[in-house]
Order: structure tokens, then sequence, then C-alpha cells
């Protein structure tokens, strides 16, 4: 009773009202959290704030409630039983029949919040459908993009709403577009209906219909092949945004766009940089298809832009074995300014495999770099190589005691990555489960939980750490020992 009034007379100190809301939303009684909705109607922000997430901590139970103010007079607290109930998500569902109803208010913010929750909701609030087609017409700022996030959210079941996202695929707001674009691609309608007048779209004359129709067909993945020719006649498009959107579209449709590696090979050349980084990462995306074009791949590893250098070297690394001839310059990337590029180039060179292989002793080296994202990069690598990186084993596990946490996870994942390798030091990893760190104890549980059977011999020592005065290291081990169980069974 006493958080209740401290919650809700005005008098009290707007710390001592949080305080009390706080308190309230730990209750199990429907009394308090009715308190608490009441709150909801507060002059003071912090308190409706304070109010709004201790509802949200109760969570379902308090559906009902909230529903209720829907409809209060108040438009701020509308607002906030509209947001509350999209924090609360798949369980206000309930209350999808008032949502649908603001979705009418008077006020925007209010109809945007109904929305978004009837979003959050997702499948379940299906009937909102037509209500939110409807909506998509209402051309208060903010409006049609939350409303297109919403239909997005229903997934397929509101395939009804498709014609209506067409129909602002080529809006002039980015932030409308590329809410539509998603939302189509959520809700995975029949590329054979749709991606046809896409391609008519990519010969409009506005540059924003060609971009937004470039956009959409990124939706359908590999089912959208029927567009790489028309794609192609638009990659030396005068606009630098249209060739950017054209390159990732065809990136988007995977090897079934390997015709165009020729074209998307020249555009590496292009003046502009956004350009060239989606040209690279289109033919990362091709694949060992993209073959062709290792040469310029490895020269654009010194592009002045680290998200072409890194764009490049992923490339590289999904072309594999056949970009061998750029290792060099691929090890090189370790040492990039750019930490994304150096992660990218460790990537690479495990995907090279054995043409790499000559490298392990340098890569072994970079392990003990002074800068740790070089380290962590150099651990992915010699991971990725397997069995080509054997010789590795004993220095990555001397990395797991180290006093950097990211290096020590990175050379976790290694081991485990290298995995049959990895089985004839099994043993030699488990004494690492009497180390005097709670946290090596931790990651050696790990790596022998996802070795799964190979971990086998460790059991006796698993079962001896289970004695841990520490409850971390109790269920890390009790994970490992039940993985090996149902691996082994």
């Amino acid at each position: 009773m006493i958080w209740q009034v401290l919650l809700l007379v005005p008098i009290f100190p707007s710390g001592l009202r949080r305080i009390a809301a706080s308190n309230l939303g730990h209750s199990s009684r429907e009394r308090a959290w009715k308190s608490l909705a009441n709150a909801l109607r507060s002059e003071n922000d912090d308190v409706r704030k304070a109010a709004g997430q201790a509802l949200c901590q109760v969570g379902e139970p308090v559906v009902p409630i909230v529903t209720c103010w829907l409809t209060y007079q108040d438009a701020r607290t509308r607002a906030a039983a509209a947001k509350i109930l999209a924090t609360i998500g798949h369980g206000a569902r309930p209350a999808t029949p008032e949502l649908i109803d603001r979705l009418k208010d008077p006020v925007t913010n209010v109809r945007a919040a109904a929305a978004e929750a009837l979003g959050k909701i997702g499948p379940g609030a299906i009937e909102a459908v037509p209500h939110l087609v409807e909506a998509l017409r209402d051309n208060s700022r903010g409006i049609p993009a939350v409303v297109a996030t919403a239909l997005g959210n229903m997934g397929p079941k509101a395939i009804d709403a498709v014609p209506a996202l067409l129909s602002l695929v080529n809006h002039i707001e980015d932030e409308i577009r590329e809410a539509v674009t998603k939302a189509i691609g959520k809700i995975e309608p029949d590329a054979d209906e749709i991606v046809p007048d896409l391609i008519q779209n990519l010969f409009d004359k506005d540059e924003e219909v060609r971009i937004s129709a470039a956009e959409a067909i990124c939706q359908f993945g590999p089912s959208a092949d029927p567009a790489v020719i028309p794609l192609m006649q638009h990659l030396d498009d005068k606009e630098r945004a249209v060739r950017a959107a054209i390159a990732k579209a065809l990136g988007s449709i995977g090897p079934a766009a390997a015709t165009a590696v020729p074209e998307l090979t020249e555009l590496l050349n292009d003046k502009d940089w956004g350009v060239r980084e989606k040209v690279a990462l289109a033919l990362s995306n091709i694949g060992p298809a993209s073959a062709p074009a290792v040469k310029l791949l490895t020269r654009r590893l010194n592009d002045d832009y680290p998200q072409v250098r890194r764009g490049a070297t992923l490339a590289l690394g999904q072309i594999g074995p056949l970009a061998a001839s750029s290792t060099v310059q691929i090890m090189e990337r370790l040492a990039d300014k750019d930490a994304s590029v150096q992660e990218a180039a460790g990537e690479a060179l495990g995907r090279i495999g054995m043409a790499a292989s000559e490298y392990v002793p340098a890569l072994i080296r970079q392990l003990s770099h002074r800068q740790p994202s070089i380290a962590m990069a150099a651990a992915h690598a010699l991971g990725l190589m397997g069995e080509q990186s054997v010789v590795a084993i004993p220095h990555l596990m001397e990395k797991l005691t180290g006093n950097n946490t990211g290096i020590a996870d990175a050379a976790a994942d290694a081991l485990v990555a290298m995995n049959l390798t990895v089985g004839g030091y099994v043993l030699k990893i488990a004494e690492l489960l009497q180390h005097d760190s709670a946290d090596v104890q931790i990651r050696t549980a790990s790596i022998l939980e996802r070795l799964k059977g190979l971990s086998r011999p460790a059991k006796p020592a698993l079962a001896a750490a289970l004695s841990s005065k520490n409850e971390r290291v109790r269920i890390a081990v009790q994970a490992a020992l039940t993985s090996i169980q149902i691996s082994t069974q």
C-alpha cells in the first residue's frame, strides 16, 4: 500500500516515486499493476517512464489493464499504453482489436505506437493486416514506415498487403522505401509475380525509381535471377547511387549472377568508393565464379577506403583457393589500420586454405602481435585452415590463459573450428579446468562442450570440476558433460 501512495501522490519527490514504481513492478498483485497504469497519466515524465518500465517488467499479465488506457483522453497516456504493449510483444495479442482502433487515432504519435505494437505482436495480430494496409495511405510523418515494418513482421500471412507495399517502393523518402523493401522481403511473395514489374522500373527515367527497383530486387535473393541481364544493362548508369544499388542487387542473387562478373570486375575501377565497395561485396557473394576478378580485387586491397579494402578481402576469401596468388597481399592486410579489414583478412586466409598453408608460421607469430585485433584475425585464419595449421594448436592453447579476453576467445573458437585436428589435444586442454582463473575454466569447458564427442576423454576432468565453488564454472562444466553424453548416445 505504501508504494502505491508514494507513486500516485504528486507531492512526493520524483526520485522516490520512481523507486515506488520499480518496487510495484515486482509485485504479483493486480492492485499494484493498476496503480502503475494510473501513473501513466502523471504530469511528471520521469514517473510516467518509470511506471511504463515497471509494467513492461511484469509483462503479459498486465495486458488487460494497459489495454484499457488506450482510450484515455490524454494522448500521451494512449501512446504510452501502446508502447508498453509493443514491448510485451506476442503476449499482447488480446489487445489487437483496441490497437486496430488506435490506427485512426487523431494524434500521430498514438497511431504510430499502435502500428508498432501490432507489428510486435506479429502473426498473432493477422486480422490487423487490412487495417494496416489502409494506414499505409496515412501521409503523416513516420507513419508509412512504421506501418510497413509492422506488415513485414506479420510475415507470409500478410501476402495481401504486397500490392499496397509495392505502390510505395518508389516513395521519395528513403526511410519509407527501406521499410517497404524489407517488409516485402519478410512477407516472401512469389518472385515470379513481383520481379517482372521491378525489372520494368529499372528502365524508368527517374533515378530514385531505378534505385528503389534494385533495392526491392535484393529482397528476393537467388529467386530474382531473371533480373540479372536487365541489371547488368545498368552497371554503367550515369548516377553513382544507381550503379551501387545495381551492384548490390546482383550480389544478392549470388552465384546465379556469375554472368555479370566481367562487367562487375571493370566497375572495380569506378571513381566512387561506394560503388567499388558494393561491387567487391557483389563479387564476394557470387563466390568462386568471381575468379576472373582476382587481379583487380588484389589491387583494391590497397584502396584508400577501408570499406573497399574489406570488400575486396572478403571477395578473395570467397573465391577461395583460386585466389591463392593474392595470399601475400592478404597477409599484409592482417596489419591493416582498420580492424574490420584485419578480420576479413584472417577469414580470407582461412578460406584459401591449403594454398595459404605456407604462411602458417607467420600467422602463429601474429598471435603475439601487440594489437589485439591482428592477433584475433590470425587466430580466426588458423582455425579455418583446419589440419593445415595443426602446428598452431599449442600456440592457440597458450592464448587461452592470456590476459586479453578477445584473443583468448578467438583462440578458443579457432580450436573448436579445427575440430578433428584438435582431438589428440583434448586431455591437454582439459588440464586448464584446474587453472586458477574461473574465466579460463569456463572457456575451457566451452571448448569441450563444442567439441562434443571428441571431448569424451575429458569426462573425468570435467566430473572433477563439478565440485568447483564457482557456480558459473559448474554450469559450464555440466553443459560440456551433457553435450558429450548426447553426442555419444
